[in-house]
């Protein structure tokens, strides 16, 4: 059974700028003499505004198998708007059997033995959930979502999932809620109307994803030119 069917689409793969720009900023690098104040003004330049995206329903039967799956997918956000990850509210039927579970896929790099914990709102106990799988480019994991759970999704106007860095701090993405309900509710989404959307919100990540890419680049150009302009300057004579 597939739960995502890429892994890990375009707008998400190619949209880790955030993650690029932290690296870029704090590497050390070559000194280069790069005019410091042009870098910094055109660093504090406001990004493109990316829409929010929407919540949609996507519905498949495994005739093999004999299951029913229904997804209602969103994709987690970086404070910048760019997507970090993917998530899924899951119906699987199979039978007399069914089956509730929320699934995020997160790009690699995250300590998967802690796993996730996905919080509501403000929620104070969070939902602990367990990695499952991983592929080359990022990590599936899944919560499950008991009656109480879902009707909290319902009703909550935000979730953030958070999973534990290499340095063993957990960090968390957001998902709005908004729109939830009525997807989760509704009729599956046309296949054609769900491209569509889909396209037009890619396109939009893209141009993020670009403008963080320059911001990082241009970051890392007042870094080394701080860095050179300290390395000219004498260091202060000693006091006799």
């Amino acid at each position: 059974m597939t739960i995502f069917r890429d892994r890990l689409p375009t707008a998400i793969a190619a949209l880790t700028a955030a993650v690029a720009c932290a690296a870029l900023c704090a590497a050390p690098a070559a000194a280069q003499n790069k005019p410091a104040a042009k870098s910094a003004a055109a660093a504090t330049a406001p990004l493109p505004k990316s829409p929010t995206p929407e919540w949609i329903k996507m519905c498949g039967k495994d005739a093999k198998a004999g299951t029913e799956i229904c997804g209602t997918e969103n994709f987690l956000l970086a404070e910048a708007g760019n997507v970090v990850g993917q998530i899924r509210v899951l119906d699987i039927k199979k039978g007399k059997e069914a089956k509730r579970v929320f699934a995020a896929q997160i790009p690699e790099g995250f300590l998967i033995q802690p796993g996730v914990n996905l919080v509501i709102d403000n929620e104070k106990k969070p939902i602990p959930g367990k990695f499952t799988v991983c592929f080359p480019n990022g990590c599936v994991a899944e919560v499950p979502l008991s009656d109480d759970a879902l009707n909290k999704l319902k009703k909550g106007d935000a979730l953030t999932l958070f999973a534990a860095n290499q340095a063993g701090k957990w960090v968390g993405a957001k998902a709005s809620l908004a729109g939830f309900t009525k997807a989760y509710e509704g009729p599956a989404t046309d296949p054609k109307e769900y491209q569509a959307k889909r396209k037009a919100f890619e396109d939009a990540q893209n141009a993020l994803k670009q403008a963080l890419l320059k911001r990082a680049d241009q970051q890392r150009q007042k870094f080394e030119a701080e860095e050179h302009a300290k390395a000219k300057t004498p260091a202060p004579a000693a006091k006799k």
